[in-house]
């Protein structure tokens, strides 16, 4: 697997965080609600994703880092999914917990499968790639966030959360799927 393609599933895990918070003061205007409840959107999201980290860790270790990886990857689609269509608050916090859990699973599993498949040196060569798109991501999502919301509204970001991991998940599902078949013809 491209040291790249981990780069950009690691980079749609991090998209998540900060690309809703300019469209925090819109959803708070669109369903008439407090800015304390509205913040439940990243907590509820930050609260997923650190928990669920302590779980897809050791389960990727027993099964299998393919199947948890698209599980990630489907699961956050599928909020994104959800809270581009949620008409009410509550439903769009339960998108984001899902969201969370999706992005736990990309997150770590990537960083476990850094460690799989790359030597010591290529490894940390790696993780510091790795490290530059944790750190310029939540910053490019939150100005592209805040475009995207002025554009399209708030559901913008939340579809656009839906078609980066659906994306992912293609490439993913059928480079996996290419892998396997080459495996079994030779």
């Amino acid at each position: 697997i491209s040291l790249w393609l981990l780069a950009s599933i690691m980079g749609t895990g991090f998209l998540g965080i900060t690309i809703i918070s300019p469209a925090l003061g819109t959803i708070t205007s669109y369903f008439e609600t407090s800015e304390a409840e509205a913040q439940l959107l990243l907590s509820g999201f930050f609260l997923s994703m650190v928990i669920a980290q302590l779980i897809y860790g050791p389960l990727s270790d027993l099964y299998s880092r393919r199947s948890f990886l698209l599980v990630g990857l489907i699961l956050f689609s599928l909020g994104g999914l959800l809270a581009g269509f949620s008409q009410s608050m509550e439903m769009l916090v339960s998108a984001r917990i899902i969201q969370g859990l999706g992005a736990a699973a990309i997150v770590s599993i990537v960083r476990v499968i850094i460690n799989d498949i790359y030597n010591r040196l290529e490894g940390a060569s790696a993780f510091a790639l790795m490290s530059m798109i944790m750190s310029v991501v939540p910053i490019l999502s939150f100005v592209f966030g805040g475009i995207v919301c002025d554009l399209i509204g708030w559901r913008g970001t939340m579809f656009l959360i839906c078609i980066s991991g659906s994306l992912l998940f293609i490439i993913v599902g059928n480079l996996f799927l290419v892998l396997f078949l080459v495996f079994l013809e030779g």
